[in-house]
Protein backbone atom coordinates (compact mmCIF):
# COMPACT_ATOMS: atom_id res chain seq x y z
CA UNK A 1 0.00 0.00 0.00
CA UNK A 2 1.35 3.20 -0.96
CA UNK A 3 2.01 6.21 1.66
CA UNK A 4 -0.32 9.40 1.14
CA UNK A 5 1.26 11.64 -1.03
CA UNK A 6 1.50 15.22 -0.10
CA UNK A 7 -0.65 17.16 -2.45
CA UNK A 8 -0.87 20.78 -0.98
CA UNK A 9 0.90 23.85 0.67
CA UNK A 10 -0.62 26.96 1.77
CA UNK A 11 1.25 30.10 3.39
CA UNK A 12 -0.73 32.47 5.56
CA UNK A 13 1.15 34.52 8.77
CA UNK A 14 5.10 32.92 8.29
CA UNK A 15 3.29 29.29 8.63
CA UNK A 16 2.85 26.82 5.93
CA UNK A 17 -0.28 24.48 5.84
CA UNK A 18 0.93 21.09 4.54
CA UNK A 19 -1.93 18.84 3.20
CA UNK A 20 -1.85 14.82 2.28
CA UNK A 21 -3.95 12.93 0.03
CA UNK A 22 -5.55 10.66 3.32
CA UNK A 23 -6.45 14.30 4.90
CA UNK A 24 -3.77 14.95 7.37
CA UNK A 25 -2.46 18.15 7.89
CA UNK A 26 0.52 19.83 9.64
CA UNK A 27 1.80 23.45 9.64
CA UNK A 28 5.22 24.78 10.65
CA UNK A 29 6.56 28.24 11.11
CA UNK A 30 8.33 29.39 7.84
CA UNK A 31 11.48 30.42 9.49
CA UNK A 32 11.53 26.84 11.16
CA UNK A 33 11.62 24.92 7.94
CA UNK A 34 14.83 27.25 6.87
CA UNK A 35 16.34 26.54 9.99
CA UNK A 36 15.52 23.00 10.03
CA UNK A 37 16.00 22.12 6.59
CA UNK A 38 17.52 18.47 6.14
CA UNK A 39 20.50 19.89 3.58
CA UNK A 40 23.97 19.89 4.46
CA UNK A 41 23.49 22.81 7.15
CA UNK A 42 24.79 20.90 10.25
CA UNK A 43 28.14 19.28 11.44
CA UNK A 44 27.24 16.67 13.81
CA UNK A 45 24.40 18.31 15.67
CA UNK A 46 25.46 21.83 15.17
CA UNK A 47 23.93 24.02 13.01
CA UNK A 48 26.21 25.88 10.65
CA UNK A 49 24.75 28.79 9.58
CA UNK A 50 23.86 31.42 11.73
CA UNK A 51 20.96 33.69 13.18
CA UNK A 52 21.88 36.46 11.12
CA UNK A 53 22.09 34.25 7.64
CA UNK A 54 18.30 33.39 9.30
CA UNK A 55 17.15 36.94 9.49
CA UNK A 56 18.80 37.59 5.96
CA UNK A 57 16.75 34.79 4.30
CA UNK A 58 13.64 36.62 4.81
CA UNK A 59 10.07 34.81 4.00
CA UNK A 60 9.33 32.19 1.40
CA UNK A 61 8.70 33.61 -2.12
CA UNK A 62 7.18 30.50 -3.54
CA UNK A 63 6.15 26.88 -2.42
CA UNK A 64 6.23 23.80 -5.01
CA UNK A 65 5.06 20.31 -4.85
CA UNK A 66 7.28 18.20 -6.96
CA UNK A 67 7.39 14.39 -6.49
CA UNK A 68 6.08 13.87 -2.86
CA UNK A 69 8.66 17.38 -2.19
CA UNK A 70 8.18 20.66 -1.32
CA UNK A 71 10.38 23.16 -2.68
CA UNK A 72 10.34 26.66 -0.51
CA UNK A 73 11.98 29.39 -2.24
CA UNK A 74 13.55 32.03 -0.18
CA UNK A 75 15.27 35.40 -1.39
CA UNK A 76 18.72 33.35 -2.12
CA UNK A 77 17.91 29.91 -1.70
CA UNK A 78 15.67 27.18 -2.78
CA UNK A 79 15.26 24.28 0.28
CA UNK A 80 13.60 20.47 -0.38
CA UNK A 81 12.23 19.32 2.17
CA UNK A 82 10.67 15.29 1.48
CA UNK A 83 6.98 15.04 2.51
CA UNK A 84 8.04 12.05 4.28
CA UNK A 85 10.87 13.85 6.77
CA UNK A 86 7.59 16.71 6.90
CA UNK A 87 5.27 13.87 8.40
CA UNK A 88 7.57 12.34 10.68
CA UNK A 89 8.26 15.88 11.98
CA UNK A 90 4.77 16.37 12.80
CA UNK A 91 3.39 13.23 14.12
CA UNK A 92 6.91 12.71 16.51
CA UNK A 93 6.10 11.90 20.19
CA UNK A 94 7.23 14.37 22.85
CA UNK A 95 9.58 12.23 24.90
CA UNK A 96 11.41 15.12 27.04
CA UNK A 97 9.17 13.35 30.22
CA UNK A 98 9.47 9.98 30.43
CA UNK A 99 10.03 9.94 34.05
CA UNK A 100 7.86 6.90 36.13
CA UNK A 101 6.66 8.14 39.31
CA UNK A 102 6.44 5.94 42.38
CA UNK A 103 3.76 7.08 45.15
CA UNK A 104 4.44 4.08 47.64
CA UNK A 105 8.19 2.64 48.49
CA UNK A 106 6.90 -0.76 47.43
CA UNK A 107 6.84 -0.15 43.84
CA UNK A 108 10.79 0.17 44.35
CA UNK A 109 10.93 -2.89 46.89
CA UNK A 110 9.84 -4.91 44.48
CA UNK A 111 12.41 -4.12 41.70
CA UNK A 112 15.66 -6.83 42.22
CA UNK A 113 18.79 -5.07 42.83
CA UNK A 114 21.53 -5.00 39.46
CA UNK A 115 24.67 -6.69 40.29
CA UNK A 116 27.75 -4.17 40.49
CA UNK A 117 30.26 -6.54 38.53
CA UNK A 118 27.71 -6.98 35.46
CA UNK A 119 27.21 -2.93 35.91
CA UNK A 120 30.82 -2.79 35.38
CA UNK A 121 31.39 -5.41 32.47
CA UNK A 122 28.07 -5.78 30.78
CA UNK A 123 26.59 -2.61 28.83
CA UNK A 124 22.74 -3.75 28.98
CA UNK A 125 23.36 -3.64 32.76
CA UNK A 126 24.57 -0.71 32.74
CA UNK A 127 21.74 0.67 30.17
CA UNK A 128 19.26 -1.08 32.72
CA UNK A 129 20.82 0.96 35.89
CA UNK A 130 21.25 4.05 33.90
CA UNK A 131 17.51 4.32 32.78
CA UNK A 132 16.12 3.33 35.97
CA UNK A 133 17.96 6.59 37.46
CA UNK A 134 16.49 8.69 33.99
CA UNK A 135 13.18 7.23 35.11
CA UNK A 136 12.84 6.19 38.72
CA UNK A 137 15.44 8.63 40.10
CA UNK A 138 17.07 5.73 41.63
CA UNK A 139 19.02 2.38 41.09
CA UNK A 140 20.62 -0.13 43.00
CA UNK A 141 23.41 -1.96 42.37
CA UNK A 142 24.44 -4.99 44.68
CA UNK A 143 27.37 -7.22 45.49
CA UNK A 144 30.36 -4.19 44.64
CA UNK A 145 32.18 -5.60 47.50
CA UNK A 146 33.85 -3.19 49.73
CA UNK A 147 36.95 -1.42 47.70
CA UNK A 148 36.68 2.12 49.05
CA UNK A 149 37.54 3.20 45.16
CA UNK A 150 34.52 1.22 43.98
CA UNK A 151 32.03 4.28 43.70
CA UNK A 152 34.39 5.79 41.41
CA UNK A 153 34.46 3.07 39.25
CA UNK A 154 30.69 2.80 39.35
CA UNK A 155 30.79 6.68 38.23
CA UNK A 156 33.32 6.35 35.54
CA UNK A 157 31.16 4.08 33.46
CA UNK A 158 28.58 7.24 32.91
CA UNK A 159 30.20 10.61 33.84
CA UNK A 160 32.40 12.77 36.48
CA UNK A 161 32.93 12.96 39.69
CA UNK A 162 31.60 16.06 41.32
CA UNK A 163 33.87 17.55 43.42
CA UNK A 164 32.90 19.52 46.72
CA UNK A 165 34.31 21.05 49.79
CA UNK A 166 33.69 17.75 50.91
CA UNK A 167 35.92 16.53 48.46
CA UNK A 168 36.62 14.15 45.20
CA UNK A 169 35.01 11.47 47.69
CA UNK A 170 33.23 11.96 51.05
CA UNK A 171 32.75 9.32 53.97
CA UNK A 172 29.70 8.68 56.03
CA UNK A 173 30.46 8.33 59.46
CA UNK A 174 30.11 9.31 63.23
CA UNK A 175 32.89 11.94 63.80
CA UNK A 176 33.76 13.27 67.37
CA UNK A 177 32.96 16.83 65.94
CA UNK A 178 30.87 16.93 63.40
CA UNK A 179 30.22 20.22 61.08
CA UNK A 180 27.61 18.60 59.16
CA UNK A 181 24.70 16.30 61.45
CA UNK A 182 25.41 13.47 58.58
CA UNK A 183 28.46 13.00 60.53
CA UNK A 184 26.11 11.77 63.74
CA UNK A 185 24.56 9.06 64.73
CA UNK A 186 21.27 10.69 64.51
CA UNK A 187 18.23 10.17 62.74
CA UNK A 188 18.10 12.35 58.97
CA UNK A 189 14.64 13.31 58.03
CA UNK A 190 13.85 13.47 54.44
CA UNK A 191 16.31 15.70 52.63
CA UNK A 192 18.01 16.69 49.01
CA UNK A 193 21.73 17.50 49.37
CA UNK A 194 23.35 20.49 48.97
CA UNK A 195 20.71 22.77 47.97
CA UNK A 196 22.75 25.87 49.43
CA UNK A 197 24.64 25.17 45.86
CA UNK A 198 24.18 26.95 42.44
CA UNK A 199 23.78 24.71 41.17
CA UNK A 200 23.65 21.72 43.60
CA UNK A 201 24.92 18.28 42.27
CA UNK A 202 22.16 16.24 40.20
CA UNK A 203 23.47 12.66 41.11
CA UNK A 204 24.66 11.07 44.46
CA UNK A 205 25.74 7.70 45.29
CA UNK A 206 26.37 5.94 48.20
CA UNK A 207 28.32 3.05 48.66
CA UNK A 208 28.03 0.65 52.05
CA UNK A 209 31.26 -0.32 53.06
CA UNK A 210 30.13 -1.26 56.70
CA UNK A 211 27.08 -1.45 58.28
CA UNK A 212 25.49 -0.50 61.39
CA UNK A 213 24.82 -3.60 62.31
CA UNK A 214 21.43 -2.49 63.97
CA UNK A 215 19.28 0.43 62.84
CA UNK A 216 20.76 3.25 60.59
CA UNK A 217 18.20 1.96 57.55
CA UNK A 218 18.57 4.39 54.47
CA UNK A 219 15.14 5.76 53.03
CA UNK A 220 14.16 7.22 49.84
CA UNK A 221 11.05 8.75 48.81
CA UNK A 222 10.01 9.66 45.21
CA UNK A 223 10.31 13.84 45.71
CA UNK A 224 8.46 14.13 42.33
CA UNK A 225 5.83 12.01 43.10
CA UNK A 226 5.14 13.20 46.35
CA UNK A 227 5.09 17.02 44.71
CA UNK A 228 2.17 15.97 41.99
CA UNK A 229 0.43 14.96 44.89
CA UNK A 230 0.56 17.73 46.42
CA UNK A 231 0.16 20.05 43.53
CA UNK A 232 -3.40 18.20 43.12
CA UNK A 233 -4.21 18.11 46.68
CA UNK A 234 -2.94 21.16 47.88
CA UNK A 235 -2.63 23.64 44.56
CA UNK A 236 -2.28 26.85 46.63
CA UNK A 237 0.15 25.61 48.95
CA UNK A 238 1.92 24.18 45.91
CA UNK A 239 2.01 27.91 44.62
CA UNK A 240 3.49 29.04 47.12
CA UNK A 241 6.30 26.26 46.86
CA UNK A 242 6.58 27.27 43.64
CA UNK A 243 6.63 30.71 44.13
CA UNK A 244 8.98 32.27 46.77
CA UNK A 245 12.93 31.59 46.66
CA UNK A 246 14.31 30.69 50.41
CA UNK A 247 17.96 31.10 51.76
CA UNK A 248 20.09 27.66 52.17
CA UNK A 249 23.32 28.03 53.42
CA UNK A 250 25.85 25.77 54.68
CA UNK A 251 29.61 27.20 56.78
CA UNK A 252 31.92 24.57 57.24
CA UNK A 253 34.48 24.69 59.99
CA UNK A 254 37.11 26.63 58.15
CA UNK A 255 34.78 29.37 57.72
CA UNK A 256 33.76 28.58 53.94
CA UNK A 257 30.43 29.77 53.22
CA UNK A 258 27.40 28.62 50.70
CA UNK A 259 24.56 29.60 50.29
CA UNK A 260 21.94 30.13 47.33
CA UNK A 261 18.44 31.29 47.17
CA UNK A 262 15.56 29.08 45.25
CA UNK A 263 12.43 27.92 45.91
CA UNK A 264 11.86 24.45 47.25
CA UNK A 265 9.67 23.66 44.31
CA UNK A 266 11.54 24.43 41.21
CA UNK A 267 9.38 24.41 37.83
CA UNK A 268 10.59 25.42 34.52
CA UNK A 269 8.34 27.91 32.25
CA UNK A 270 5.52 25.65 31.03
CA UNK A 271 4.72 24.89 34.56
CA UNK A 272 7.01 20.95 34.64
CA UNK A 273 8.63 20.04 38.08
CA UNK A 274 12.60 20.42 37.18
CA UNK A 275 13.73 19.89 40.97
CA UNK A 276 13.85 19.73 44.70
CA UNK A 277 15.73 21.93 47.15
CA UNK A 278 14.31 20.26 50.77
CA UNK A 279 16.45 20.38 53.18
CA UNK A 280 15.28 21.72 56.69
CA UNK A 281 18.77 21.61 58.38
CA UNK A 282 20.16 24.01 55.92
CA UNK A 283 17.04 26.32 55.71
CA UNK A 284 18.53 29.62 56.96
CA UNK A 285 15.68 32.95 57.60
CA UNK A 286 12.43 33.32 56.16
CA UNK A 287 11.41 36.61 56.21
CA UNK A 288 9.17 37.90 53.64
CA UNK A 289 7.39 40.08 55.75
CA UNK A 290 4.95 38.64 58.87
CA UNK A 291 1.68 37.56 56.97
CA UNK A 292 3.54 36.15 53.72
CA UNK A 293 6.13 34.17 55.84
CA UNK A 294 3.55 32.68 58.01
CA UNK A 295 1.76 31.72 54.57
CA UNK A 296 4.78 30.10 53.79
CA UNK A 297 5.81 28.35 56.90
CA UNK A 298 1.92 26.85 56.34
CA UNK A 299 2.43 25.26 52.87
CA UNK A 300 5.90 23.78 53.85
CA UNK A 301 5.08 22.49 57.16
CA UNK A 302 2.00 21.02 55.23
CA UNK A 303 4.73 19.46 52.38
CA UNK A 304 6.41 18.24 55.64
CA UNK A 305 3.88 16.29 57.00
CA UNK A 306 3.33 14.47 53.59
CA UNK A 307 6.96 13.79 53.10
CA UNK A 308 6.93 11.77 56.47
CA UNK A 309 4.43 9.16 55.30
CA UNK A 310 6.17 6.08 56.05
CA UNK A 311 4.37 4.49 53.04
CA UNK A 312 6.33 6.56 50.50
CA UNK A 313 9.45 5.42 51.94
CA UNK A 314 11.68 2.72 49.86
CA UNK A 315 13.54 1.61 53.18
CA UNK A 316 16.40 -0.89 53.47
CA UNK A 317 19.12 -2.15 55.71
CA UNK A 318 22.29 -0.89 53.24
CA UNK A 319 24.97 -3.90 53.63
CA UNK A 320 28.47 -3.85 52.67
CA UNK A 321 28.45 -4.14 49.18
CA UNK A 322 25.29 -2.29 48.28
CA UNK A 323 25.51 1.08 46.05
CA UNK A 324 22.76 3.13 45.66
CA UNK A 325 22.82 6.06 42.62
CA UNK A 326 20.03 8.69 42.77
CA UNK A 327 18.90 12.00 41.80
CA UNK A 328 19.80 14.24 44.04
CA UNK A 329 17.10 16.95 42.88
CA UNK A 330 13.86 14.40 42.99
CA UNK A 331 14.65 11.62 45.24
CA UNK A 332 14.69 12.62 49.32
CA UNK A 333 16.36 10.33 51.25
CA UNK A 334 17.02 10.17 54.88
CA UNK A 335 17.99 7.67 57.69
CA UNK A 336 16.92 6.03 60.71
CA UNK A 337 19.24 6.56 63.76
CA UNK A 338 21.92 4.04 65.06
CA UNK A 339 24.03 3.51 68.03
CA UNK A 340 26.86 5.89 68.14
CA UNK A 341 29.66 3.09 69.27
CA UNK A 342 28.76 1.72 65.68
CA UNK A 343 31.45 1.69 62.95
CA UNK A 344 28.93 2.03 60.16
CA UNK A 345 31.12 3.67 57.56
CA UNK A 346 29.25 4.93 53.60
CA UNK A 347 31.55 6.02 50.83
CA UNK A 348 29.98 8.46 48.84
CA UNK A 349 30.34 10.94 45.95
CA UNK A 350 28.60 13.38 43.65
CA UNK A 351 27.81 13.67 39.66
CA UNK A 352 25.65 15.16 37.57
CA UNK A 353 22.47 14.14 34.71
CA UNK A 354 23.76 15.05 32.04
CA UNK A 355 26.90 12.76 31.90
CA UNK A 356 24.49 10.02 32.52
CA UNK A 357 22.37 10.38 29.95
CA UNK A 358 24.67 11.10 27.45
CA UNK A 359 25.92 7.51 27.96
CA UNK A 360 22.73 6.18 27.74
CA UNK A 361 21.84 8.09 24.58
CA UNK A 362 24.98 6.39 23.34
CA UNK A 363 23.57 3.01 24.55
CA UNK A 364 20.23 3.43 23.27
CA UNK A 365 17.52 3.69 25.60
CA UNK A 366 15.37 0.60 25.91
Amino acid sequence: MSSPALQRAELGDGCITFRWSDGFEAAFAAAWLWDNAPADTRVGVQRLRSAQSLAAAGMIRNIAIEADMARLAFADETLVWPATQLRAFATRHDTRDERILWPAGAEIAARPAISCKDYLSDDNALRSALDDVAKLGLARLSDAGTALDEVERVVDRFGFIRETNYGRLFEVRVVTDPDNLAFTARALEPHTDNPYRDPAPTLQLLHCIQDSGSGGATFFLDGFALAEWFRAQHPEDFAVLAGRAVPFAYASASGERYAARTPVLRLDVDGRLTGLRFNHRALQTVDFGAADTARWYEAYLEFAKAADARERYFSFAMRPGDIVIFDNERILHGREAFSGASNRLLRGCYSDRDGLLATLARLGRP
